[in-house]
């Protein structure tokens, strides 16, 4: 049997860290994004989902659940191991995929939920730096300036002041909330609560016991 993590967490929580540390032990990421940049670029041009999801994305709209999840089981069938599900139960119709999926193919998923104080988080949001033209950012300036290359200067976003951090850390909150709240007692899904305020090792070996 397969073994299916989906993981979420605020940002700044330590999400991406954590995923990158459980590939070396023998997951695959799923993340919805790529997913559909994947089926994009391979499908045929005459595809009636490929169309539908390049008039969603070129007109900055949100993607039918049922397009997403389409794409997203057919991954997950094509996988044999351990999975992680990065990010792909964001809103209240995906938590209500998820209970419909695992209730179809009985399969068991950990549902990993990283917590965090809210002085922690807007802490490391508001001290991180990215290297231009890259999403994956840094805890500080040097670790940044390290990682450019060609004259190029650590960044700053425009949106990470603790008053936008807040009101962003707000909305997730309400949205795991509803999350949790529909996936709660549901047979094949165990949710785990891991604070993230210790080392990333340490936090990797609190998932990977409890699997």
């Amino acid at each position: 049997m397969k073994t299916f993590l989906i993981l979420n967490g605020p940002a700044g929580s330590g999400k991406g860290t954590l995923a990158m540390n459980l590939i070396n032990h023998g997951f695959h990421i799923i993340g919805a994004g790529e997913e559909l940049r994947n089926y994009i670029k391979n499908a045929d041009k005459n595809d009636p989902l490929r169309l539908r999801l390049e008039h969603k994305i070129n007109f900055g709209l949100n993607v039918d659940t049922n397009d997403l999840y389409s794409i997203i089981e057919k991954k997950i069938h094509s996988i044999n191991g351990r999975i992680i599900g990065d990010g792909i139960v964001r809103t209240e119709d995906q938590a209500e995929w998820l209970v419909n999926y695992v209730d179809s193919n009985k399969q068991l998923v950990h549902f990993i939920n990283l917590t965090c104080p809210t002085d922690v988080l807007v802490d490391r949001l508001s001290n991180r730096f990215f290297v231009p033209n890259s999403p994956h950012p840094y805890p500080s300036y040097g670790a940044a300036n390290v990682a450019c290359k060609n004259g190029e200067i650590p960044i700053c976003r425009k949106d990470d002041k603790p008053e936008l951090i807040k009101n962003r850390l707000d909305e997730y909150q309400q949205n795991i909330d509803v999350i949790l709240g529909i996936i709660d007692n549901k047979e094949h899904i165990n949710i785990h609560n891991i604070d993230t305020q210790d080392t990333p090792d340490a936090i990797k070996n609190k998932v990977l016991a409890l699997i």
